[in-house]
């Protein structure tokens, strides 16, 4: 094969056909080679020939003669190359290095030949001392293939230098220099190119005709900004007022740049809200505190519950003038805001568009894509976490083209993190005050799990947007009772509101024991208003604890039983069972056996003096007409009492006493009690009941103010007597009444239900007013179920009496009711 080079002007050549060998390069050093030392210990000369030259490092080393296994050298720190040490095991490298030549043209062509693999190197020197090699890493040549190359040479020195690369030695070695003007060679059709083939370099540039006349050059796709650099996270330490314009104290700014930006937002369940963004130009890691240059656009108040402070990266204005796409990735292994600035002018003054999207790290890497809104734009990350951040990428690419997907066969495997088109189709309604908005789809709005939630801790979710939705799906589960009223969902009317929301209005439920029999309750809601808000608060015994909300558009506002079918169509039975939020149901039972006259329909007989007649609560005690109901004795051991603590009590609530058989001395309720509905026997001894008459009242000897009575063996208490609890309303279902005469005489009674709205004594009207007058007679029971019911508001005392009777009688009533919370 040979090459025929074309020239312009005049032409030099200067080379020769070499016959000196170039060292083979598989030996090592077998002993240090120390600076001065004069023999090279190699492990074998087989593929040395009789002299030449070698590389060892950096350092290039002629020799002229073998002895043994050692090269004599003729000559260290050969060809302008420093002399070092070199240890034993070092690599020895063959080399031929030409003839520095110098000569007027602008150009060198070199052709090689060798019979063994290697690389040629073109070294350049303008002083013949200080060399410069071309290319860098030189010029792959293949064993027994005739190739050349070429290079522009100037008025330079140029040499040629070429190490083997084989463990042979070089037999046949031949090169040929030549000098000129060269154009790029040719190679045959058949011959592969490789990266280290002669090239012509063109740079073209492109341009395009604008709408507005002018021209401009085509862009081409690149990286507009790269940052790997860690975002520091911390809490605030002092509340942060709105007017402040002076400094931030953080828990702990250590990790902070001296100056920068760092956003001060809210964050809720992961959920960030209130955001601001901070400049400042200092910070004092002593006092962990930052000097405001200024403050965000509408500087809002941020205390200390809730509020995260984090750094912010800005990537300064990018301009997109040219392009059409931009794609951005985000990796970090901690939460974060992902602000897109989009502006018209370099100097970011008219802004167009802004996209907040939050950055979830258990999410992984993320891309995003949009089309250019503006001509430029201003990328910024913020991290919302209160902690460092350890791992970080955050890259934007500008690009001339939409980003495209990937193309895949009908059954490839298709992975999680593959990139793909984003093909979203949006409907969009328009609402009552013209405003035009996506219609949403059905998806979570948050959840929460705690398995350690503390007696009587509080949770509380943040505000949810609800608008377009018309249901929301609560699901809640835990192994312990809510407190009263524990669940409550708030409505608002802006969701938007700051510094925050205001509550419009609020539905409140309880998770019963009924609900933690079944595992779990799920509350329907129709939505109201713009948004809402969930709160938990635990009963008294730590809880495992999980709430989620789901917004619907097409819910139901049925609720479901733990099968999943509809709730029983009878309502009192589903209210009975707990199983519908904010319906509790109740009864009563009272008796008087020995009714001759007007009297109240209660155990004792007579009328009833338990009700409030004051707002304030009293020490009651338990006591028995006979000593054998104490806590070891025959009669009743333990009582338990069922009362409201207080006027404003929400429930009622339960305590037992152990009876200490005492006929002076009664034994003390704890806690101090305002009203008293019942009271039964706990425990007793071998006789099974009480064997004297207890009283609850206010007096240790039995007398003073009576709340309940239990007669003798009767174990509980039998008075149709109930106040209403605060906040409830009640609602009547069913009556039933009955009179009994002895040895079957016959005989007729008048009785009613009478009610009255109670202050406690305050001042208002304390008077009982019939609200049902009955007729009853001997053998002939009273059973009435309403279909409605009669509603009695909270706070209201409710009793039953017997106005009038024919002669001595037993009279029974009992009452079923509703107990709704409002």
């Amino acid at each position: 094969m040979s090459y025929t080079p074309q020239v312009t002007g005049g032409i030099s050549s200067s080379g020769n056909t070499t016959t000196n060998e170039v060292p083979g390069s598989a030996a090592t050093l077998t002993s240090n080679l120390e600076i001065g030392g004069t023999e090279v210990g190699v492990s074998s000369v087989a593929q040395f020939p009789s002299s030449g030259t070698i590389k060892i490092g950096s350092e290039y080393i002629t020799y002229g003669s073998i002895t043994n296994s050692s090269l004599n050298v003729t000559a260290r720190n050969a060809f302008s190359t420093t002399e070092a040490q070199h240890l034993s095991g070092a690599t020895v490298t063959g080399v031929y290095i030409g003839t520095s030549i110098r000569t007027n043209h602008p150009d060198v062509m070199v052709s090689l030949k060798s019979d063994q693999a290697g690389t040629e190197y073109f070294d350049f020197s303008n002083d013949n001392t200080l060399w410069d090699t071309f290319p860098v890493t030189g010029f792959s040549v293949s064993a027994n293939i005739h190739e050349f190359h070429t290079a522009v040479k100037g008025f330079r020195y140029f040499r040629l230098r070429f190490e083997n690369s084989s463990a042979t030695k070089c037999s046949t070695f031949r090169t040929y220099t030549y000098f000129g003007v060269f154009r790029q060679g040719n190679l045959p059709l058949n011959q592969s190119i490789g990266p280290d083939a002669d090239s012509t370099v063109v740079q073209a540039i492109s341009t395009g005709q604008l709408p507005d006349g002018t021209f401009q050059q085509t862009r081409a796709d690149g990286v507009a900004f790269t940052t790997t650099t860690t975002l520091a996270g911390t809490t605030l330490a002092t509340t942060l007022t709105s007017g402040e314009t002076t400094s931030i104290v953080l828990t702990d700014s250590s990790s902070f740049p001296s100056s920068g930006t760092i956003q001060i937002a809210d964050v809720i369940d992961g959920t960030t809200s209130n955001r601001e963004l901070i400049t400042y130009s200092a910070n004092n890691t002593g006092t962990n505190t930052l000097t405001i240059s200024a403050r965000g656009a509408s500087p809002t108040e941020h205390t200390t519950a809730n509020s995260v402070a984090g750094q912010v990266y800005d990537s300064s204005t990018v301009s997109l003038v040219g392009y059409t796409q931009v794609q951005t990735h985000i990796l970090a292994n901690q939460n974060g805001d992902a602000y897109f600035h989009f502006f018209t002018d370099s100097g970011a003054s008219d802004l167009v568009r802004q996209l907040i999207v939050p950055y979830v790290a258990s999410d992984g890497y993320q891309l995003y894509s949009a089309p250019c809104f503006a001509e430029y734009a201003q990328y910024c990350f913020a991290n919302t976490t209160g902690s460092d951040q350890t791992d970080f990428y955050f890259t934007t690419w500008c690009l001339t083209k939409a980003l495209s997907g990937q193309v895949l066969t009908l059954n490839a495997f298709i992975a999680p993190a593959m990139v793909a088109n984003l093909d979203r189709n949006v409907i969009v309604g328009k609402q009552p005050d013209n405003d035009y908005v996506n219609l949403p789809a059905d998806g979570n709005a948050f959840e929460y799990a705690n398995a350690t939630f503390a007696a009587d801790a509080s949770y509380t979710s943040g505000w949810w947007d609800s608008d377009g939705y018309n249901s929301i799906e609560l699901f809640i589960k835990s192994d312990q009772v809510s407190a009263t009223d524990g669940v409550q969902i708030d409505f608002t009317n802006n969701v938007q509101e700051t510094p925050s929301p205001t509550v419009r209005a609020s539905r409140m439920f309880r998770f019963s024991q009924y609900d933690v029999d079944e595992g779990f309750k799920v509350i329907n809601l129709p939505t109201i208003l713009d948004g809402f808000r969930v709160s938990y608060t635990n009963g008294s015994t730590q809880a495992n604890v999980y709430i989620s909300a789901t917004l619907k558009t097409n819910g139901t506002t049925q609720n479901f039983d733990k099968s999943g079918a509809t709730q029983v169509t009878d309502f009192t039975t589903a209210v009975a069972l707990g199983g519908v939020s904010n319906y509790d149901t109740e009864s009563i039972e009272g008796r008087n056996g020995d009714v001759t006259t007007a009297e109240d329909l209660i155990g004792a007989g007579g009328d009833y003096g338990g009700f409030p007649t004051s707002g304030s609560s009293v020490t009651l005690y338990a006591h028995s007409s006979d000593v054998n109901d104490n806590a070891a004795d025959t009669g009743a051991r333990t009582v338990e009492i069922r009362g409201l603590a207080s006027n404003t009590s929400t429930e009622y609530t339960t305590q037992s006493v152990t009876m200490n058989g005492s006929t002076s001395s009664a034994a003390q309720i704890s806690g101090t009690w305002w009203r008293v509905v019942s009271a039964k026997v706990l425990t007793a001894g071998s006789t099974g009941s009480n064997e004297g008459t207890i009283t609850i009242g206010t007096a240790a000897n039995g007398t003073g103010t009576v709340y309940a009575t239990i007669e003798p063996n009767e174990n509980t208490s039998t008075n149709t007597i109930y106040t209403v609890p605060a906040n409830h309303r009640l609602i009547i279902k069913h009556i039933v009444m009955a009179q009994a005469r002895s040895n079957g005489a016959t005989g007729s009674a008048q009785t009613s239900i009478l009610t009255r709205a109670s202050d406690g004594g305050a001042g208002g009207d304390d008077i009982f007013y019939p609200i049902k007058r009955f007729d009853i007679q001997t053998g002939m029971e009273l059973n009435i179920l309403y279909e409605g019911g009669l509603v009695v508001d909270e706070g209201t005392d409710i009793k039953a009496r017997c106005e009038g009777v024919s002669g001595a009688s037993a009279i029974f009533c009992d009452m079923e009711f509703i107990l709704i919370h409002k």
